[in-house]
């Protein structure tokens, strides 16, 4: 093999290499963007349960104070 052929095989694998690489950012931009969801999923929850726990330390304390 001359070595421009070398060089030019190089490059064509960094190519290739190079774009498999931008496919895996991809789905991890992907994933990612799935887990931020999931993650404001659950502190929207969690603020919601936090709420009704103290919905009902307030009607509990108004029934122990009667």
């Amino acid at each position: 093999m001359e070595p421009t052929e070398e060089v030019f095989f190089q490059v064509q694998e960094l190519k290739e290499a190079i774009q498999e690489l931008k496919e895996q950012i991809k789905e991890m931009q992907s994933i990612n963007e799935v887990q931020q969801e999931s993650i404001t999923s659950l502190i929207a929850l969690s603020q919601k349960q936090t709420t009704v726990i103290e919905q009902q330390t307030s009607v509990i304390q108004q029934l122990v104070s009667r």
